[in-house]
Protein backbone atom coordinates (compact mmCIF):
# COMPACT_ATOMS: atom_id res chain seq x y z
CA UNK A 1 0.00 0.00 0.00
CA UNK A 2 1.47 3.86 -0.87
CA UNK A 3 0.45 6.05 1.49
CA UNK A 4 1.51 9.77 0.49
CA UNK A 5 2.03 12.90 2.77
CA UNK A 6 3.92 16.13 2.07
CA UNK A 7 7.12 16.04 4.03
CA UNK A 8 9.71 13.56 6.08
CA UNK A 9 8.83 14.92 9.18
CA UNK A 10 5.23 14.07 9.26
CA UNK A 11 6.18 10.70 7.51
CA UNK A 12 8.53 10.09 10.63
CA UNK A 13 5.54 10.50 13.76
CA UNK A 14 4.08 7.93 15.21
CA UNK A 15 0.40 9.71 14.18
CA UNK A 16 1.14 8.98 10.30
CA UNK A 17 2.97 5.78 11.67
CA UNK A 18 0.03 4.13 13.31
CA UNK A 19 -2.10 5.27 10.34
CA UNK A 20 -0.40 3.64 7.49
CA UNK A 21 -0.84 0.35 9.76
CA UNK A 22 -4.06 0.43 9.98
CA UNK A 23 -5.10 1.34 6.76
CA UNK A 24 -2.72 -1.64 5.93
CA UNK A 25 -4.46 -3.95 8.27
CA UNK A 26 -7.63 -2.86 7.04
CA UNK A 27 -7.27 -2.95 3.22
CA UNK A 28 -6.12 -6.65 3.88
CA UNK A 29 -8.39 -7.54 5.61
CA UNK A 30 -11.20 -6.09 3.92
CA UNK A 31 -14.07 -7.96 1.86
CA UNK A 32 -13.42 -5.34 -1.64
CA UNK A 33 -12.71 -7.60 -4.19
CA UNK A 34 -10.94 -5.61 -7.23
CA UNK A 35 -10.22 -6.66 -10.93
CA UNK A 36 -7.82 -9.23 -10.83
CA UNK A 37 -4.27 -8.41 -12.68
CA UNK A 38 -1.39 -10.16 -14.01
CA UNK A 39 1.65 -8.80 -15.56
CA UNK A 40 3.89 -12.15 -15.99
CA UNK A 41 2.21 -14.31 -19.10
CA UNK A 42 4.58 -16.85 -18.16
CA UNK A 43 3.99 -17.45 -14.80
CA UNK A 44 3.82 -20.95 -13.78
CA UNK A 45 0.58 -22.26 -12.53
CA UNK A 46 -0.78 -18.50 -11.79
CA UNK A 47 -3.85 -20.64 -10.24
CA UNK A 48 -1.77 -20.84 -7.60
CA UNK A 49 -1.97 -17.46 -6.92
CA UNK A 50 -4.81 -14.25 -7.14
CA UNK A 51 -3.26 -10.78 -7.71
CA UNK A 52 -5.20 -7.87 -7.46
CA UNK A 53 -4.77 -4.27 -7.66
CA UNK A 54 -6.73 -1.11 -6.27
CA UNK A 55 -6.58 2.52 -7.12
CA UNK A 56 -7.41 5.47 -5.65
CA UNK A 57 -11.10 5.87 -6.33
CA UNK A 58 -11.23 1.78 -5.34
CA UNK A 59 -9.94 3.24 -1.53
CA UNK A 60 -12.85 5.38 -1.19
CA UNK A 61 -14.14 3.62 1.39
CA UNK A 62 -11.15 3.99 3.73
CA UNK A 63 -11.05 7.66 3.50
CA UNK A 64 -12.41 8.46 6.61
CA UNK A 65 -9.46 7.77 8.64
CA UNK A 66 -7.08 9.79 6.09
CA UNK A 67 -9.63 12.38 6.73
CA UNK A 68 -9.23 11.83 10.36
CA UNK A 69 -5.06 11.70 10.05
CA UNK A 70 -4.74 15.29 7.67
CA UNK A 71 -7.35 16.99 10.55
CA UNK A 72 -4.59 15.59 13.20
CA UNK A 73 -1.27 16.75 11.61
CA UNK A 74 -2.64 19.12 9.76
CA UNK A 75 -0.92 18.47 6.11
CA UNK A 76 -2.26 16.41 2.88
CA UNK A 77 -2.20 12.61 2.83
CA UNK A 78 -3.35 11.08 0.17
CA UNK A 79 -4.17 6.99 0.09
CA UNK A 80 -3.17 6.34 -3.15
CA UNK A 81 -2.93 2.51 -4.26
CA UNK A 82 -2.77 -0.65 -2.93
CA UNK A 83 -1.72 -4.28 -4.42
CA UNK A 84 -2.64 -7.56 -2.71
CA UNK A 85 -1.05 -11.18 -3.61
CA UNK A 86 -3.17 -14.03 -2.26
CA UNK A 87 -2.22 -17.42 -2.05
CA UNK A 88 -4.56 -20.12 -2.88
CA UNK A 89 -4.78 -23.19 -0.58
CA UNK A 90 -1.97 -26.23 -2.19
CA UNK A 91 0.42 -28.57 -1.65
CA UNK A 92 3.18 -27.54 -1.60
CA UNK A 93 2.13 -23.68 -0.01
CA UNK A 94 2.17 -20.68 -1.54
CA UNK A 95 4.45 -18.94 1.18
CA UNK A 96 4.61 -15.06 0.87
CA UNK A 97 7.67 -12.94 2.06
CA UNK A 98 7.36 -8.76 3.16
CA UNK A 99 10.34 -6.34 2.79
CA UNK A 100 10.43 -2.82 3.14
CA UNK A 101 13.97 -0.39 2.95
CA UNK A 102 13.71 2.11 5.48
CA UNK A 103 15.10 5.57 5.20
CA UNK A 104 17.11 7.81 7.45
CA UNK A 105 17.66 5.06 9.87
CA UNK A 106 14.36 5.01 11.40
CA UNK A 107 12.48 1.43 11.96
CA UNK A 108 10.93 -0.33 9.21
CA UNK A 109 8.61 -2.30 11.48
CA UNK A 110 5.42 -0.58 13.18
CA UNK A 111 2.48 -3.05 14.96
CA UNK A 112 3.72 -5.58 12.56
CA UNK A 113 3.92 -3.47 9.16
CA UNK A 114 6.73 -2.84 7.26
CA UNK A 115 7.13 0.80 6.44
CA UNK A 116 9.46 2.45 4.26
CA UNK A 117 9.67 4.32 0.66
CA UNK A 118 11.15 1.17 -0.73
CA UNK A 119 9.12 -1.88 -0.49
CA UNK A 120 8.83 -6.18 -2.29
CA UNK A 121 5.98 -8.60 -1.43
CA UNK A 122 7.43 -11.93 -2.79
CA UNK A 123 5.33 -14.84 -3.34
CA UNK A 124 7.04 -18.47 -3.82
CA UNK A 125 6.94 -21.82 -3.08
CA UNK A 126 9.02 -25.01 -3.25
CA UNK A 127 9.98 -26.48 -6.82
CA UNK A 128 12.77 -25.37 -8.75
CA UNK A 129 11.70 -23.69 -12.24
CA UNK A 130 11.20 -26.65 -14.94
CA UNK A 131 12.39 -24.69 -18.34
CA UNK A 132 15.70 -24.73 -17.54
CA UNK A 133 18.74 -27.00 -17.79
CA UNK A 134 20.71 -27.77 -15.19
CA UNK A 135 23.77 -24.85 -13.89
CA UNK A 136 26.52 -25.15 -11.99
CA UNK A 137 26.76 -22.58 -9.00
CA UNK A 138 30.19 -20.93 -8.46
CA UNK A 139 30.63 -18.61 -5.52
CA UNK A 140 33.72 -15.83 -5.47
CA UNK A 141 35.65 -14.91 -2.13
CA UNK A 142 36.18 -11.67 -3.95
CA UNK A 143 32.03 -11.18 -4.58
CA UNK A 144 31.27 -7.66 -4.31
CA UNK A 145 28.85 -7.09 -0.96
CA UNK A 146 26.49 -4.33 -1.95
CA UNK A 147 23.46 -3.31 0.07
CA UNK A 148 20.26 -1.27 -1.08
CA UNK A 149 20.23 2.45 -0.53
CA UNK A 150 18.04 5.48 -1.11
CA UNK A 151 20.13 5.85 -3.96
CA UNK A 152 20.15 2.07 -5.20
CA UNK A 153 22.94 -0.72 -4.29
CA UNK A 154 25.99 0.57 -2.43
CA UNK A 155 28.16 -1.45 -0.29
CA UNK A 156 26.90 -3.98 2.27
CA UNK A 157 26.88 -3.91 6.19
CA UNK A 158 28.90 -6.32 7.53
CA UNK A 159 25.88 -8.11 9.38
CA UNK A 160 24.00 -8.80 6.00
CA UNK A 161 25.72 -11.59 5.14
CA UNK A 162 27.80 -13.90 7.42
CA UNK A 163 30.94 -15.54 5.12
CA UNK A 164 32.89 -13.79 2.36
CA UNK A 165 31.12 -15.71 -0.49
CA UNK A 166 27.03 -16.54 -0.77
CA UNK A 167 26.83 -20.13 0.41
CA UNK A 168 23.08 -21.11 0.06
CA UNK A 169 23.63 -23.92 2.27
CA UNK A 170 23.16 -22.34 5.61
CA UNK A 171 20.34 -20.06 4.61
CA UNK A 172 16.45 -21.32 4.76
CA UNK A 173 14.41 -20.75 2.12
CA UNK A 174 12.37 -18.23 3.98
CA UNK A 175 16.11 -16.34 4.42
CA UNK A 176 16.53 -16.49 1.06
CA UNK A 177 13.22 -15.07 -0.02
CA UNK A 178 13.89 -12.11 1.92
CA UNK A 179 17.02 -11.42 0.28
CA UNK A 180 15.84 -11.55 -2.77
CA UNK A 181 13.34 -9.03 -2.21
CA UNK A 182 16.22 -6.53 -1.14
CA UNK A 183 17.43 -7.78 -4.91
CA UNK A 184 14.27 -6.74 -5.66
CA UNK A 185 14.11 -3.34 -4.73
CA UNK A 186 17.40 -2.75 -5.77
CA UNK A 187 17.37 -3.92 -8.85
CA UNK A 188 14.04 -3.21 -10.30
CA UNK A 189 13.11 -6.17 -12.08
CA UNK A 190 9.68 -5.79 -14.33
CA UNK A 191 8.56 -9.45 -14.39
CA UNK A 192 9.83 -12.99 -12.75
CA UNK A 193 10.94 -15.08 -16.06
CA UNK A 194 11.07 -14.80 -19.35
CA UNK A 195 10.06 -17.23 -22.36
CA UNK A 196 12.63 -19.38 -24.11
CA UNK A 197 12.23 -17.16 -27.08
CA UNK A 198 12.89 -13.91 -25.29
CA UNK A 199 16.23 -15.51 -23.58
CA UNK A 200 17.32 -16.83 -26.80
CA UNK A 201 16.69 -12.97 -28.38
CA UNK A 202 18.76 -11.68 -25.80
CA UNK A 203 21.62 -13.94 -25.89
CA UNK A 204 22.00 -13.10 -29.54
CA UNK A 205 21.68 -9.43 -28.62
CA UNK A 206 24.22 -9.89 -26.12
CA UNK A 207 26.47 -11.54 -28.44
CA UNK A 208 26.26 -8.80 -31.11
CA UNK A 209 27.15 -6.05 -28.27
CA UNK A 210 30.49 -8.25 -27.34
CA UNK A 211 31.73 -8.44 -31.07
CA UNK A 212 30.31 -4.76 -31.44
CA UNK A 213 32.71 -4.04 -27.93
CA UNK A 214 29.69 -2.15 -26.65
CA UNK A 215 28.76 -4.59 -24.00
CA UNK A 216 30.56 -4.70 -20.26
CA UNK A 217 30.63 -8.24 -19.03
CA UNK A 218 29.93 -6.19 -15.29
CA UNK A 219 27.15 -4.37 -16.17
CA UNK A 220 23.28 -5.84 -15.11
CA UNK A 221 21.50 -5.77 -18.75
CA UNK A 222 18.39 -7.47 -17.94
CA UNK A 223 14.70 -6.95 -16.47
CA UNK A 224 13.82 -10.39 -15.84
CA UNK A 225 14.54 -11.13 -12.46
CA UNK A 226 15.30 -14.53 -12.58
CA UNK A 227 18.32 -13.82 -14.76
CA UNK A 228 19.65 -11.19 -13.32
CA UNK A 229 22.58 -11.40 -11.05
CA UNK A 230 22.11 -12.11 -7.16
CA UNK A 231 22.70 -9.00 -5.19
CA UNK A 232 24.77 -10.61 -2.92
CA UNK A 233 27.28 -12.60 -5.18
CA UNK A 234 27.23 -11.00 -8.57
CA UNK A 235 28.69 -14.84 -9.67
CA UNK A 236 25.82 -15.85 -9.73
CA UNK A 237 21.76 -15.37 -11.15
CA UNK A 238 18.48 -16.03 -9.03
CA UNK A 239 17.73 -17.86 -11.28
CA UNK A 240 20.58 -20.23 -10.00
CA UNK A 241 20.22 -19.66 -6.37
CA UNK A 242 16.54 -20.41 -6.35
CA UNK A 243 17.39 -23.84 -8.23
CA UNK A 244 20.16 -24.22 -5.45
CA UNK A 245 17.22 -24.26 -2.21
CA UNK A 246 14.51 -25.93 -4.59
CA UNK A 247 12.67 -22.68 -4.98
CA UNK A 248 10.28 -20.99 -7.72
CA UNK A 249 8.96 -17.19 -7.47
CA UNK A 250 5.27 -17.34 -8.70
CA UNK A 251 5.56 -13.18 -8.69
CA UNK A 252 6.61 -10.05 -6.94
CA UNK A 253 4.94 -6.90 -6.06
CA UNK A 254 7.60 -3.71 -6.11
CA UNK A 255 6.85 -0.71 -4.58
CA UNK A 256 8.43 2.63 -4.74
CA UNK A 257 6.52 6.24 -3.25
CA UNK A 258 6.03 8.63 -5.95
CA UNK A 259 6.69 5.88 -8.72
CA UNK A 260 3.86 4.23 -10.57
CA UNK A 261 4.98 1.08 -11.93
CA UNK A 262 3.38 -2.29 -12.76
CA UNK A 263 5.84 -4.83 -11.57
Amino acid sequence: MEVNCETDFVARTDKFRDLVSKLTSTVASATVVPGQVSNDDVSPQPSLLNKFSMETDNLDPFNEQVVTAISQLGENIILKRALILQPRSTEPPVELTAYAHSVGGASNVHEGVYLGKYATLLAYTSGAEEDEKEENIQTSSDHTKRQVTEEGVDMVEEDALERESFDTQNVSQEHLSRLICQHIVGYKPIKVRSTPEERQQAAKLKEIRKKAGTFDDGEEDSDVLLDQRFLLDNKVTVRQLLKEKDMRVLDFIRFECGVNDDA
